[in-house]
């Protein structure tokens, strides 16, 4: 996650500020108002290192530069704060970024604001982590809500795989192996899984 600290400073100087930002409230300019209504709020520029669009809307030419609020509409809360805490806290995972439908938020959020790949790449190790302890079907939804393609290319693929495994054990390897070359699992007005 170090190298997804920052577009424009240091990993270790970028981490440092969002520390003291986390530690004093005085140093929080700006409230960033997300979806859900909830208002996050930190320092102009610890969030303009951290985010090339945040960094246009707080400091570019646009009516939100220089603003003390600014409406996030397309970000959740929570996801935003499992962001700022996986940077605030590059080792393991975060207590905000816990849960399958934070991870999801937090994908969400890193794609709508384009933070650096490293830290998306943490998220989707910890949305993979959540698949395999049994969270399928609610990372399933969130990535389909929130349009993460290859989070939901992933959860699809893991519940094929879960449904072979457990039908074999229930019906034997011959019975599901039929049913998945018959039209016998189509859905009318559905594709076939």
């Amino acid at each position: 996650v170090d190298s997804a600290l920052s577009h424009t400073a240091g990993a270790e100087v970028a981490r440092r500020a969002l520390e003291l930002v986390a530690e004093n409230p005085r140093l929080r300019d700006v409230a960033l108002v997300c979806q859900d209504g909830v208002a996050v709020y930190n320092s102009v520029l610890v969030l303009a290192a951290t985010s090339p669009v945040l960094e246009v809307l707080l400091l570019g030419e646009f009516k939100e530069g220089g603003a003390a609020r600014v409406e996030l509409p397309a970000v959740a809360a929570p996801g935003l704060e499992a962001l700022l805490a996986a940077l605030r806290e590059p080792e393991g995972r975060p207590e905000e970024a816990q849960g399958a439908r934070r991870v999801v938020q937090a994908l969400a959020a890193a794609r709508f604001l384009q933070v650096p790949d490293a830290l998306k790449e943490a998220f989707e190790a910890w949305a993979a982590e959540d698949l395999a302890a049994g969270h399928c079907e609610e990372l399933l939804a969130g990535a389909e809500k929130c349009k993460l393609d290859k989070l939901t290319e992933q959860c699809v693929a893991h519940a094929a795989a879960r449904f072979e495994e457990v039908s074999v054990e229930r019906l034997g390897k011959s019975t599901v192996v039929a049913l998945l070359g018959s039209d016998a699992l189509e859905v009318p007005g559905e594709e076939a899984v």
